[in-house]
Order: structure tokens, then sequence, then C-alpha cells
């Protein structure tokens, strides 16, 4: 009998404890589940025990606007037992209009709450008495990456301590606030009203149809109680809500008359103004000259104003020099501002044309194609050719010299006799470079080593480049070098007799 009862003590306690734990220690619940369209919903998550961490809302977030959130604790004591309960209270809107929409689970740590399905009506609900929510646009249809301005409009005949209006969340679209809220008072049929204005500037991104999900607003409202001819500051306040109707504006594709290749600009002006820097004189040859484009539009963003792409002439080197990006918010929308440069290094004397430039865009005011021309450009100037090589213009000259007093024809035999040239002065080069190696150990010290290493890199680089002309002239002046530091590299024979030979086969006289 007694290992009977103990039994049945045992199965019970085990039932209860299962009991217990399959009952979640979050829970989620609604103050109704049928609202109107535009009403809100009390939402309250309730924790059996203690807890540090907070609900994760962004679930809710995605179909629901909170725009009230209040946390409370308990504690109690009971039998020795002691219990907590932590709860969030959240009056939140629903964002879409759909006649079923769900509440979804809420996580809290490794807790979910359970989804809850609430119906709405289509039946608006009527805002309190003396408080409307308006939404309006300028215009009923918009091109894709065009301007739509939004306006929020709250209007109420109540005094409000304080209150708060949700932004735009639109998909697919870029939300800019142009102003913030402006409140004015107007007076209509003797009844003064408190007007709040706030202003967006939207930005489609797709075409089809753009919906501007309900705009919730959330305050609170105060009537001074008035004792013995004196207004009560302490009186208390009660809360209302608004909420605004659905709106959706259609999102055009882009024109097919406009040319394929280029972007899309639809605004309601688009300039380019042009300056350019001053000279004293005529443009040489190797100097930069400076252009300065500033591209302005109205109703766009900065991010979406076209570049003026740099020119490819001939005889020039153009490079683009990326400015600054600006935009002023009005009442009409946003003003856009971009500024470029471009930098012109002539090469050659003459006179040089940079060729026109077409940026297209597209005039929304007038619904047509436009097009802005970035003028042909021509420059007088002055001076010598660029060289094409690669070592600068000081070494083309040299070789420009000695070919002009001195030209050589290019003949077998002369061919032959600067093939064995290079490579004696190749040899040579590997010479000067052990006898260079072998002493740099013992003169790390002096000043001097780096004038050598200088010359030495040069006289490599020119025989690898077979740059006659700069191997001899860098071997002149390290013989110069040696002369002045005896103690550093010795000339002999060796080094002597191929730079003689390559000397006598640049600088001899024609015959």
């Amino acid at each position: 009998m007694i290992m009977c009862r103990y039994l049945v003590v045992s199965l019970l306690g085990l039932f209860i404890s299962l009991s217990i734990k399959a009952q979640s220690s979050f829970t989620a619940s609604v103050d109704k589940t049928t609202i109107k369209a535009g009403e809100p919903i009390t939402l309250t998550l309730t924790y059996h025990g203690q807890v540090t961490k907070e609900p994760d809302l962004s679930d809710l977030e995605r179909d629901f606007s909170v725009v009230s959130r209040q946390m409370s604790q308990e504690s109690t004591m009971i039998n020795g037992n002691f219990q907590a309960k932590t709860s969030w209270i959240l009056e939140v809107f629903p964002k879409s209009a759909e006649k079923v929409i769900t509440i979804p689970a809420i996580a809290l740590g490794n807790d979910k709450t359970t989804a809850i399905a609430i119906t709405q009506s289509e039946e608006a609900q009527a805002g309190p008495e003396g408080v409307s929510l308006v939404v309006t646009t300028d215009k009923d249809h918009v091109y894709i990456n065009g301007e739509l301005i939004v306006r929020i409009m709250l209007k109420t005949a109540l005094p409000l301590r304080n209150g708060s209006l949700s932004k735009p969340e639109i998909k697919d679209a870029i939300v800019e606030e142009l102003r913030a809220n402006e409140a004015q008072e107007v007076i209509e049929q003797g009844v003064k009203y408190h007007v709040f204005t706030k202003l967006y500037a939207v930005y489609p991104g797709k075409a089809g149809t753009l919906v501007i999900p309900p705009i919730h607003f959330n305050g609170v409202v105060t009537k001074p109680e008035v004792r013995r001819g004196w207004p009560s500051f302490f009186s208390q306040g009660s809360r209302i809500s608004a909420r605004s109707l659905e709106h959706k504006v259609l999102v055009k594709d882009v024109p097919e008359s406009f040319p394929s290749g280029h972007p899309f600009l639809p605004v309601k002006s688009f300039i380019v103004a042009e300056s350019v820097d001053k000279t004293d004189g005529p443009l040489e040859v190797n100097k930069a000259y400076t252009r300065h484009f500033e591209i302005k539009a109205q109703g766009t963003l900065p991010s979406y104003l076209p570049t003026i792409p740099k020119p490819t002439p001939d005889n020039f080197s153009v490079y683009v020099e990326e400015g600054g990006k600006a935009q002023k918010n009005t009442e009409d929308g946003i003003e856009a501002n971009r500024t470029i440069a471009h930098v012109y290094m002539p090469t050659a004397p003459g006179k040089l044309t940079v060729p026109e430039q077409v940026i297209y865009w597209w005039d929304v005011e007038s619904d047509s194609l436009k097009t802005t021309s970035i003028r042909a450009f021509d420059i007088e100037v002055v001076g010598k050719a660029s060289p094409k090589a690669a070592y600068g213009p000081i070494e083309q000259e040299t070789k420009t010299n000695i070919e002009t007093t001195q030209p050589i024809k290019a003949d077998g035999s002369k061919l032959k006799f600067m093939v064995v040239a290079f490579l004696l002065v190749i040899m040579a080069c590997i010479f000067i470079y052990a006898l260079w190696r072998r002493r740099i150990n013992h003169l790390k010290n002096h000043p001097e080593q780096r004038e050598l290493k200088h010359l030495m890199e040069n006289i490599i680089v020119a025989c690898d480049k077979n740059d006659a002309h700069s191997a001899l002239s860098n071997l002149v002046a390290l013989q110069a070098w040696s002369k002045k530091y005896p103690h550093g590299v010795s000339f002999d024979e060796h080094f002597l007799a191929p730079m003689k030979l390559l000397e006598e086969m640049l600088f001899r006289a024609q015959k």
C-alpha cells in the first residue's frame, strides 16, 4: 500500500510539473480582435518570472506602427514563494488596410508568444471630435526617380500638450523630409484651429503603384479646470490618436522617347553653369587649364545628377576633379547641386578643340524631352610639343638636339655597332655594381653614397630601356663622381674603353 501511494503521489507531481511547463511563460493579449480602419490596438506582452531582456519587436514593426510603449513590473511573496511578472503595454496601428491582419509571434530570448489574428473592417474610425489627419500629394502620378511632394496635415481644435506623427514608410522609394512640424492658427466659422504640417519628398525607384501607408498621430489633450477663478496647472490630460487613409500614386516608367543608354532624369529644371580659370596670355604646353562646371536641378537628389564625362581630344590629357554635392530643401522640393572640374593638359601647340557634349533630361512640367549642351571649347596653345618618352622632356630634348644636328642612318653596320656598344655598357654596369656592393658596407656613413646610389640606379634603368644617351650621360656623371671622391670606385681601362666606344658611336660626325 505504501509503495502504491508513493507511486500515485510521484505521478501526480510529475503531471503537475509537466502541465506548468506546458504553459508558456511569455504571452500576448489584445484589448480587441475586431477593429475599424484606423483604430488603435492595445497589445500587452507579459512574462511570468524575472527577466532582464527586452522583447524583439522587429517583426511587429514591419506591419504595425508602435506609437506608445509602457513597462510595469510586479513581484509578490506567497507562502514563501517569490513570484515576479513583467508587462509591456504597446499601442499599435496597423499599416495595412487588409481585412485580416496578424500580430506576429514576438520573441523574448528563447520564448515566443502566439500570433493573434485581427479583423479590420473597411469602415474608417472617426477621429476624435475636432481632430482630422489628412495626407495629400502634389500630383496623382510621378515618373520613376521623380519627385513626389507628400503633405501631412493635422488639424485640431483641442489644446494639445504634446504629440507625434509617424514618418511615411514607403517601399521601393527614398523619403526625404522637407519641412518639420510647422504650426499655425486659423479661424474657421468662429472656431480656432491649430494646424500642424509636415512635408516630405518621395522618390520612387520602381514603376507601378506607390502606396503611402496610413500616417498615425498620438498625443495628449489637456483641458484646464477652473477652480475659484484660477486655472489648474496640474489637470490630467487624455490621450487621443488619429490615423489617415492609405494613399496611392501611379509611378510611370521611363518614356519610350527618352534616348537609351543615358540616365533618366525627371526634373522641373536643369542647368549647367560653366567657368574657366583666367590666364594672362595664351595657354602653354604642359600647363594646366581648369574648366569648372556647376550642375543645378530642381526636383531631384544630388546623387541622381549626371556627371560630365571627360572628353578625349587629340593632343590633350584630361583629368576629372569631383567637387561637392549639396541640396536645399524647400516647400517646392529639393534643389540639387553638384560641382565638377575638368583639368586640361595640352601636349602640343596649335588650336585645340574640345568637342560639344549633350545631356538629356525630362521636363516633368511640360512632360517632354529636353537637352542641355556643354559647348565646344577652343584653346590656343603655344610652346613645344610634349615628349612621348617615359623619362620626361629634358631627356627627349637632348635626343632631339642630337638627332637634329647629327642624324645617324640606321644601316646594317651601324646596328651591329650599337648592339656591341650596348653589350659592353651592360658589362661595365655589372662590373661597377659589383665593386659598389663590395665597398658600400665600408662607406655607409658617407654622404656621397646617396649620390652614388642615385647614379647607379639611373644607369641600370637606362640599360634596361636600351637608352644609350641616358646611359652615357650618367656614366659621365659617375666618372666625375669618382674624381670628386677618390676613395670610391676606381676607373680603369675596362670601364673607359666601352664608354669611349659608346661616345664615339653617338657623337661622331656623319660621313
